[in-house]
């Protein structure tokens, strides 16, 4: 009796397990940013009914981010040397940190601009139709997903 008890309550957790993975796969827990890009994307697409043009613009703004994401992963991990060397350094001076902090500013500010100007781009591919159609998604997932 306990070994049939034993095994029933292994396959219970690993179905638990299995279905919390799936859940959290699902929910977006395990997308890559790349992956999370691509899921948007088609949903933007499908929801607003997009028409080839529209699609083409956004397909390029896209792949403008795409590469962004890929450059600022590049940067992530020569930050992270800066960074080491930094903290091997005998001594340390405000003006160290000053310089790394302001090449972090200035990233910043560069991603800001980008994303600013493709916003833009895709606010102008839009009908007053799609944009309200858009915004209401916006309120939907906020509403959602952002407690």
């Amino acid at each position: 009796m306990q070994k049939k008890w034993t095994i029933v309550t292994i396959l219970l957790v690993a179905a638990i397990g299995t279905l919390f993975i799936g859940c959290k796969r699902h929910w977006g827990g395990f997308y890559t940013p790349e992956e999370r890009i691509t899921h948007v994307i088609d949903k933007i697409e499908k929801e607003l009914n997009l028409d080839a043009a529209q699609k083409e613009e956004l397909q390029q703004i896209t792949w403008e981010i795409k590469d962004k994401i890929a450059n600022m992963k590049e940067e992530r991990k020569s930050k992270h040397q800066e960074l080491v060397v930094l903290i091997r350094k005998e001594q340390i001076t405000a003006d160290d940190i000053d310089t790394l902090m302001m090449q972090h500013h200035q990233k910043m500010e560069n991603i800001v601009e980008f994303a600013g100007q493709r916003f833009i781009r895709f606010h102008t591919l839009l009908t007053p139709e799609q944009r309200e159609k858009l915004a209401t998604m916006i309120e939907t997932h906020l509403k959602d997903h952002c407690h």
